[in-house]
């Protein structure tokens, strides 16, 4: 409680949440466990925003099966794991519109598009898909995290990443102007020191579609502590830039 005394001002906060792989769900490949699932999230979550296919994997999962893009050997080199999965499911965009109608109608999404292997053309065409599918084209993640040292080939400097994902963003935010599109901010293990100050200055933040992306990761030891304070800080202190949306990341939370 605020004393009534005391002076308040309010502000639009990004829009924050939590995830989790599909593919490691308890409820991945059990429809009994699914079913009761859903019934969670249309009892406790009216109005949600799901995000798909959803983190790292997005770089490496296959949207028309819904699942594991096994024909991309990156992702046997990452995960060798997967192959050899016994859960197998079709998280695809037709299983995205079905949860959505049993669900939640007012539900609104956001696509993380697959950059890092795959051309604008393969996006455009998911998203046409979603359209098709009846499902809202509400925000779009140019790409997962894609200052992780994993990507450092692909994007060795910030600057290498904006020369992939502007011309994306201009064709994109015509295409579906009532979206917001975020680029990604650095948000733990300072990998890049130049990677924010680079992204804040060359976004197009005078274009209202543009938008920031971070994934606090909530970790317990003081040196991530600290760095996810600080960037809570910065965020809250960017007054001239309108962080649109944001997306705090945990492990081990399944919604």
């Amino acid at each position: 409680c605020v004393p009534s005394h005391v002076k308040t001002t309010s502000r639009v906060l990004p829009l924050l949440g939590f995830n989790n792989w599909i593919a490691n769900q308890p409820w991945a490949g059990n429809k009994t466990r699914e079913t009761l699932f859903r019934r969670i999230v249309k009892d406790n979550f009216p109005g949600f925003t799901f995000r798909f296919p959803g983190g790292t994997l997005s770089q490496y999962w296959d949207w028309p099966t819904g699942w594991w893009n096994l024909s991309n050997p990156d992702t046997l080199k990452r995960w060798p794991y997967v192959a050899h999965q016994k859960v197998h499911g079709e998280f695809n965009v037709s299983w995205c519109a079905d949860f959505v109608a049993q669900v939640d109608g007012r539900t609104a999404a956001f696509w993380d598009l697959p950059v890092v292997f795959n051309g604008l053309d393969t996006s455009l065409e998911l998203l046409e898909n979603v359209t098709k599918a009846d499902l809202p084209v509400s925000f779009i993640e140019l790409g997962n995290e894609l200052f992780d040292p994993h990507y450092r080939k692909l994007y060795p400097t910030p600057e290498t990443y904006l020369n992939k994902v502007l011309p994306w963003f201009d064709i994109l935010s015509k295409k579906y102007p009532n979206a917001k599109i975020g680029f990604d901010l650095q948000d733990y293990a300072l990998t890049h020191n130049s990677w924010n100050p680079v992204i804040l200055e060359k976004f197009p933040r005078k274009n209202s579609q543009a938008a920031l992306i971070t994934h606090p990761y909530m970790r317990t030891t003081p040196e991530i502590t600290n760095t996810t304070k600080s960037m809570r800080n910065f965020l809250i202190n960017q007054t001239e830039i309108v962080i649109d949306w944001a997306h705090k990341n945990t492990q081990g939370v399944t919604l």
